[in-house]
């Protein structure tokens, strides 16, 4: 596992990167931080590229601008990280309030996830 910090916009998101193969982006629930997942990040590393970002807020990213708090928020800033690491498609999974990100982020890019896994 690798810790990153990515220029999205005028934030800085912080997220851990492990493996390779298909990528997955993994959504921890809030407040929380992505390390909390590390047992489940180092598993699913052996068989994807997973992508554990601190979500908005959380961790060592920072917030989302004034206003922006809803779970399409979220879902957007994902996409928005996703579109910086270059990630056209992905599967994702999501835990608590991650799995509601996730579900938003099938609504605002259904094209763009190939599966889904909420928790």
């Amino acid at each position: 596992m690798r810790p990153y910090f990515v220029r999205v916009g005028q934030r800085w998101q912080h997220l851990w990167m492990a493996g390779s193969g298909p990528p997955l982006l993994l959504l921890h629930g809030s407040p929380n931080r992505a390390l909390a997942q590390k047992p489940l990040i180092e598993s699913l590393a052996q068989s994807h590229l997973v992508i554990a970002p601190d979500t908005p807020g959380n961790g060592y990213s920072d917030p989302l601008p004034a206003g922006a708090s809803q779970p399409k928020d979220f879902a957007a800033a994902a996409l928005a990280l996703l579109d910086a690491l270059r990630v056209n498609r992905f599967a994702v999974y999501g835990h608590h309030s991650g799995a509601v990100m996730a579900a938003e982020l099938v609504i605002a890019a259904p094209q763009r996830v190939c599966g889904v896994a909420c928790d």
